[in-house]
């Protein structure tokens, strides 16, 4: 007889859902054979899937009656980690007569039908120009970020975005304004999570459970579900809604970074050219390593990264004065001489991870099942590293997270005039900057070296 360990939570098995007999016991046998129960098994295949996970954490919160958290960050980031403290909420919404509408969300009582300008104004950064000393909109203090409901709502402003594009509105002005307009939306619904369009019910839906047998995607299932009367809509659902969605905590670093590389990102997009091209690929690029990364070593949802081996479970072996080993979950998917993040969940905002190098791996079978252990680099110096490694070897349990470590670089406007200097340099002709003559032979040439500054030499 096998007997699986499982982890109960109420009265339902959390692999299914499936109600149990009992809850007072922590050794049960599976609910009806159907599936094994082992959450820390090192056999993916006894494992559940993500959508089983899912699943169940949805089936606690019908239990529970409520919404129940499925991250500690946030659904909305703000600026620089301020969760809304320096973002000014603009807020979009059709109306009875299914007119986009919108307003700031502290001030629903002055609301305006949506225009190009408006909507422009909303995806801009409040920078000035050096030479005027002003920016595209003089009056605009602080960064604004689009909120819609829905998906749906969602499309009818794309869907007015395309048409103001078609007719030409706005134009002649710096970056052709109403052109780009639909370029800019689809861009940031393209991110991971966008810190500057939020669609509500996505927001919500990255930070809350949503109980089972509600629809995500509707508005009015987080309305429902939040005990929000039906008689309240509009503006008024939209600021209460995007509040809770406001709610939790992250890393300063990683929302800042997320948040100024995706405006970075927007702004560039309002212009034409190769060099516009580049920056908007590199800074949106930055926006999603931080927005990822954010949501992947989140503490409520380092279990589920484990399913996939997007995160894998540390438990420490041996500590030596330079590095420790550890056993580690299935599936693992990190490799050696990588950066790595080491997670805390049970450390306090802003000290739960740690970078650090992945040392090597090593396989062995024991009892035929895999074992895989790893070595990972110390220090030797007191710090955050080595305050981590000696808090987690004090506990019994002596487990953390490892994941990749996410590629933040401090500037990406590098790219730009990396990939465009050339070019550049030929309309300025200044040929300092073109490549230096060197001879290929012929058959490297016709293989794809580039045809500028070269001599042929024929064999």
């Amino acid at each position: 007889m096998v007997i699986l360990r499982v982890v109960v939570r109420g009265s339902r098995c959390r692999m299914c859902g499936t109600r149990l007999a009992t809850d007072t016991s922590a050794v049960l046998r599976a609910c009806n054979s159907a599936h094994p129960h082992d959450m820390t098994t090192t056999d993916p295949k006894r494992g559940m899937t993500i959508a089983q996970y899912d699943a169940a954490r949805r089936a606690d919160a019908r239990d529970a009656g409520t919404p129940m958290r499925r991250t500690r960050a946030p659904g909305i980031f703000g600026q620089g980690g301020a969760v809304g403290g320096s973002v000014d909420d603009v807020g979009v919404w059709a109306d009875g007569r299914g007119t986009l509408r919108t307003c700031l969300l502290g001030e629903p009582g002055r609301s305006a039908r949506l225009t190009a300008r408006l909507l422009d104004k909303a995806l801009v950064m409040p920078e000035k120009d050096k030479e005027s000393g002003s920016g595209v909109y003089p009056d605009l203090e602080r960064p604004r970020r689009l909120v819609v409901p829905d998906d749906a709502t969602m499309r009818r402003v794309i869907g007015a975005a395309e048409a103001w594009a078609r007719r030409g509105v706005g134009t002649g002005g710096a970056g052709d304004m109403a052109r780009s307009l639909p370029f800019r939306l689809h861009l940031a619904l393209g991110l991971v999570a966008s810190t500057r369009v939020v669609v509500l019910t996505r927001a919500l839906s990255r930070s809350f459970w949503l109980p089972a047998g509600l629809d995500g995607g509707v508005l009015a299932s987080w309305q429902r579900a939040f005990g929000v009367p039906p008689s309240e809509g509009g503006p008024g659902l939209l600021g209460y809604l995007a509040k809770r969605a406001r709610d939790g905590s992250t890393s300063t670093t990683w929302a800042g970074h997320a948040f100024r590389s995706e405006s970075a990102a927007l702004t560039a997009a309002r212009f034409r050219g190769l060099r516009a091209a580049v920056t908007v690929y590199g800074r949106a690029a930055a926006a999603d390593a931080a927005t990822r990364a954010i949501l992947t070593a989140d503490p409520l949802l380092l279990e589920r990264g484990t399913l996939d081996g997007t995160v894998s479970r540390l438990r420490m072996l041996n500590l030596y004065e330079d590095s420790f080993t550890a056993s580690v979950s299935l599936p693992f998917r990190l490799r050696p001489g990588k950066q790595v993040l080491l997670v805390d969940p049970r450390a306090g905002d802003g000290d739960e991870w740690v970078e650090t190098t992945l040392l090597s791996v090593h396989v062995e079978t024991v009892a035929g099942r895999d074992l895989v252990t790893v070595r990972v680099a110390g220090a030797t110096r007191k710090g955050r590293l080595s305050r981590l490694i000696e808090t987690v070897a004090q506990r019994p349990a002596r487990e953390l997270y490892v994941m990749d470590a996410p590629y933040l670089p401090f500037r990406t406007d590098t790219l730009a005039t990396r990939w465009t200097q050339r070019a550049e340099a030929r309309r300025a002709g200044d040929a300092a900057l073109g490549l230096a003559a060197r001879e290929v032979p012929l058959d490297v040439l016709i293989a794809g070296a580039p045809e500028e500054g070269l001599a042929i030499v024929e064999k």
